[in-house]
């Protein structure tokens, strides 16, 4: 047994007394103050494993031996058992039992690959141009192959689940528009008959997408990103039409006006590499693209390509972002951070990092996936949607990305709140999905812990405002 609490006593400067000791307790994901006595009592339990009768006589003898009486002692154990009955400090059992997990898969998100080929000649893109270096892919999905993909998805679908998402995905989705809309009356039709909401997504370079189609997208509530990787001349660089004559840029451009005059905000998604990774210099370059909103990822590739970020320019880039969390707000707003601020306020807990732990990938063809971005990889291959799906496979892909059973994450603060990051990354740079990839790892500690601190800066600056005010 133990019980999993981080200590920052780094951070006691920023705390509400500039004295107190914060921790974060990782079984319920809470950030919270001890005082001196209470944080001496819980660290004992830590070395001993349980709060039992040893754990706090051996306390209370350091806290004598400090100097601190017996009724101040006993008023810092009194905040302990406080906090526990509450549900903080649980003893826990480190060695994860993966039998209680459920045995089936529970389903709630789909991936439509309904476009197999795209526009644009990407320098860097994972998908080889859209049909994942399988050239026995249909270039475009039918309306008929979606609809089986769909009813397939309803089937195995958890039915606890309030919601469904759905993404559509290529390639470049948008070269099977008449599909999009066919699939998504389609979708909306059966998620009614169900009772069961339905989120779309959309990710795109947009590239061609006119009045029509935004206003349909604004209909149906479909989140769209996307695809723009700097000011003109990076993003044609790494963003090349496949025509010569066209500017892939000046035609996302258009197109995101496009969107923002029907759908309001625009969310667009930039490729760190090596040609650019100065993260704020991004950011300008999709305000002045017209995006409000922004998702950044560094670009996965083989070592030795050019476009691959040095062991430096990595951490420049995580020192970037985590300088960004100390800023009251970006602009364009950026969609990581937002979501890091987020999970430490509200308790966030999961066992999986995304969607693989309840998603599948159908391709053009009606072959299943574990992953939109290991599609035709045979080592994620679940099935078809003509012949079913390798139910017992799923389930241990899916055991195999949980943050409990990694090593090297079981035992960190952090695994709950990151969860291993991206199994698809992980498998890219470090050959496996089961081995959290070490720079997503040095990313995302990173973040949290800075993400803590600039929580606790803000509360010290209201504190000593309102301290001014009085």
């Amino acid at each position: 047994m133990s019980i999993d609490v981080k200590f920052f006593n780094h951070l006691k400067h920023l705390s509400s007394t500039r004295k107190n000791i914060v921790v974060f307790d990782v079984m319920t994901g809470s950030l919270l103050e001890l005082d001196e006595i209470s944080a001496a009592i819980l660290e004992e339990a830590i070395v001993f494993g349980t709060f039992s009768d040893e754990a706090l006589a051996s306390a209370r003898r350091l806290l004598l031996y400090k100097g601190f009486s017996s009724e101040v002692i006993s008023k810092g154990r009194d905040i302990v058992d406080e906090l526990r009955s509450r549900g903080l400090f649980s003893e826990c059992c480190k060695s994860f039992n993966p039998r209680s997990l459920p045995e089936a898969p529970r389903l709630s998100s789909l991936t439509l690959n309904v476009s197999q080929t795209c526009q644009l000649n990407c320098a860097y893109c994972f998908a080889s141009g859209g049909d994942y270096n399988n050239p026995l892919l249909s270039p475009l999905m039918s309306k008929d192959i979606g609809r089986k993909a769909i009813d397939f998805f309803f089937q195995m679908a958890d039915h606890d689940s309030e919601e469904y998402r759905v993404f559509f995905f290529g390639g470049e989705p948008l070269l099977n528009w008449d599909t999009i809309v066919d699939l998504t009356s389609y979708i909306e039709a059966k998620a009614r008959e169900v009772d069961k909401r339905i989120a779309f997504a959309l990710t795109t370079n947009a590239v061609g997408l006119n009045e029509d189609m935004a206003q349909f997208i604004k209909k149906h509530r479909i989140s769209v990103l996307v695809s723009i990787d700097g000011d003109e001349c990076l993003h044609n660089e790494l963003r090349p039409h496949k025509k010569s004559t066209v500017n892939s840029y000046n035609e996302t451009v258009k197109s995101i006006a496009v969107l923002k005059q029907y759908c309001g905000k625009v969310c667009g998604r930039s490729t760190i590499t090596s040609l650019c990774y100065d993260v704020p210099q991004l950011q300008r370059y999709l305000l002045e693209a017209g995006c409000d909103a922004s998702m950044h990822g560094v670009v996965s590739c083989e070592l030795g390509n050019k476009l691959g970020l040095s062991d430096a320019a990595f951490r420049e880039v995580t020192h970037q972002f985590s300088t960004l969390l100390f800023q009251k707000r970006t602009l364009p707003e950026i969609q990581m951070l937002e979501t890091v601020k987020a999970r430490l306020d509200g308790g966030y807990m999961s066992l999986w990092s995304c969607s693989f732990s309840h998603a599948l990938s159908v391709d053009s063809t009606g072959e299943i996936y574990a992953c939109h971005r290991l599609s035709s990889n045979e080592e994620f291959h679940l099935g078809s949607i003509h012949k079913g799906v390798n139910e017992q496979k799923l389930v241990s892909l899916r055991n195999s990305v949980i943050a409990e059973l990694m090593t090297g994450c079981r035992s960190c603060w952090a695994r709950y709140l990151c969860a291993a990051a991206c199994p698809a990354d992980n498998y890219l740079l470090q050959g496996s999905v089961s081995y959290a990839s070490s720079f997503n790892c040095y990313l995302y500690l990173k973040l949290y812990e800075s993400a803590i601190e600039a929580k606790l800066l803000e509360l010290r600056e209201a504190d000593d405002i309102a301290d001014v005010d009085n």
